[in-house]
């Protein structure tokens, strides 16, 4: 559940913060939690390429993109796949 002790964190941090609300950083946060969320799929040998390509998708790299071709690499790469 390290996950949900991140978002906690997150939540902690952004209503104990002083001053008028900070939407890029509550933006900046939610990105990062959604690229621990496709690191950890990266991470789990259960999870398919599809549903890999799914969480990098989250993230808002579109199909074809250099960075979503890094992933896809990255990706067969660990699961030795050509």
């Amino acid at each position: 559940m390290p996950e949900e002790d991140d978002d906690l964190e997150d939540v902690i941090a952004a209503e104990t913060s002083r001053g008028r609300p900070q939407p890029k950083r509550m933006l900046s946060l939610e990105r990062k939690r959604r690229l621990r969320r496709a690191a950890a799929r990266l991470a789990d040998s259960n999870c398919t390429e599809r549903e890999f390509l799914e969480a990098i998708r989250a993230l808002g790299y579109e199909e074809g993109s250099p960075e979503f071709e890094q992933c896809v690499k990255l990706w067969r790469e660990f699961r030795g796949q050509s």
